[in-house]
């Protein structure tokens, strides 16, 4: 079962890397940018962060849930966090491992999480449809 090493990976990398609070130094130095949208950017990103966090945390419990619980898994973790939110793209730029190094770090973990999540999901998924 690939999916059952991946989803440890998985559930290790989350242990690692979000017992670190959320980097919001690194937000307010996006403030300027486009003080009007930086409470949504925050918020967004909050939530976000959770929502994957929540998902690599039972990663490796993901073959207990409903298809209809993993497929909307797989729908809330189909995209980026720019993908989702093309609204607050004026950031994305400005998130960089110089200007806003933990930022920066908190959202190319996201990603990786993100992405390995769909494909122990779609791993499940699979042997479930056949």
């Amino acid at each position: 079962m690939i999916e059952s090493s991946l989803a440890q990976k998985i559930r290790q990398k989350y242990e690692e890397n979000f017992n670190h609070p959320f980097p919001l130094d690194d937000l307010l130095k996006l403030k300027r940018l486009d003080p009007f949208n930086w409470n949504r950017l925050h918020g967004e990103l909050d939530l976000y962060f959770s929502t994957v966090a929540g998902y690599a945390y039972r990663a490796d419990r993901l073959w207990r849930s409903s298809k209809k619980k993993l497929l909307e898994a797989k729908f809330c973790l189909a995209q980026s966090f720019f993908e989702k939110h093309p609204s607050l793209s004026i950031y994305e730029n400005a998130i960089t491992k110089e200007l806003t190094p933990n930022l920066f770090a908190r959202l190319v973990t996201v990603e990786e999480l993100r992405k390995q999540l769909l494909v122990v999901i779609e791993n499940i998924l699979g042997e479930t449809n056949q």
